[in-house]
């Protein structure tokens, strides 16, 4: 491997970018409150904490080391014949990144998508039929209620994206895998995403994934210099029933109440105009379905920890074992 340009930078392309991203802005990934949207549904709060919780930690990052790695990062990571094939050069070393790396990091399942359905399918499910025909983008206020906070989650976490009001095609794919629970292999969307800057590309756009590529670089083992400062933590990202207002599909029970107009007729509005029955739940199920919902996480946890302990004690006994400690 031929020798590095600088401690810096791995080569004299990678210095001559270096001002596209020295005062690059960064994206940052969020936490949800917790309090603000249990208010309002514990059922669907749930439902996508544990999406949300699956791919999101947010790891406090050092910003020049964040700007350092996309200056390093170049075409050629994608290049099996290419010394830095998935590797990326920083201060001095070189660090693997893939999708294995990233799905590893954030124990994400390396599976194969399959065969998604098509485009228009998608969509059509996304916004509960109000739109039904996907060009280059729609509009983020068509999406069904449950869709809409998902792509709150989704723009900071799965697809970053400083535009709210717009969905595109990879954000309709990825919240479509998401809501069915569908395969998808999230290593691979971030390491697409995070690739489009390699050689300076997309020069106008924020930085994406900063926490995600930290935690990367410290898996293997990366120190910063004393001198450099951790981000704070970012401000929470907040959901509340403020979001689901407008002429949607309003597809979670909450929010699924007939207006003025439709109860005269036992009508409930869905947002796309056609008449359809929407059965609100009372508050007796919703109570009742929200302690079964709980029950069965109460008792998935207890069994992961009975597990835990029996493994924990194995290997106790083993190392007292070894060191001749008796009981």
């Amino acid at each position: 491997m031929d020798a590095a340009h600088s401690l810096i930078f791995y080569s004299g392309d990678a210095a001559a970018v270096w001002p596209l991203f020295a005062h690059r802005g960064l994206l940052d990934e969020r936490n949800i409150d917790v309090l603000s949207y249990y208010r309002y549904n514990l059922i669907d709060f749930l439902k996508l904490r544990l999406l949300y919780s699956t791919v999101v930690a947010v790891i406090p990052y050092c910003k020049r080391v964040i700007l350092e790695f996309y200056a390093n990062l170049t075409a050629s990571i994608e290049d099996p014949e290419s010394a830095k094939y998935r590797l990326v050069y920083l201060r001095g070393r070189l660090f693997e990144f893939t999708p294995a790396v990233i799905n590893s990091l954030y124990s994400t399942p390396d599976v194969d998508e399959g065969n998604p359905p098509e485009i228009n399918e998608v969509i059509t499910v996304l916004t509960g039929g109000m739109v039904k025909q996907f060009y280059d983008h729609f509009s983020a206020a068509k999406l069904t209620s449950f869709y809409y906070l998902l792509h709150k989650i989704a723009m900071r976490n799965w697809t970053p994206s400083s535009n709210s009001t717009v969905i595109t095609r990879p954000q309709t794919v990825i919240l479509y895998a998401i809501g069915t629970g569908s395969p998808f292999n999230f290593g691979k969307i971030v390491f697409k995403t995070v690739l489009q800057f390699a050689d300076g590309g997309l020069k106008s756009t924020k930085l994406p994934f900063p926490s995600l590529i930290y935690g990367i670089l410290e898996s293997q083992a990366f120190i910063r210099n004393i001198t450099e400062d951790l981000s704070d933590q970012p401000e929470i990202l907040k959901l509340t029933a403020r979001l689901l207002k407008g002429n949607r599909d309003l597809d979670l029970p909450w929010t699924a109440t007939p207006t003025p107009a439709a109860e005269a007729t036992g009508v409930a509005n869905t947002g796309d105009n056609t008449e359809e029955t929407v059965p609100t739940p009372t508050p007796l199920e919703f109570t009742t379905s929200t302690i079964q919902l709980l029950m069965t996480r109460a008792e998935e946890k207890i069994a992961q920890a009975q597990e835990d302990i029996t493994l924990y004690n194995m290997i106790l006994a083993d190392c007292r074992r070894q060191l001749g400690i008796s009981d």
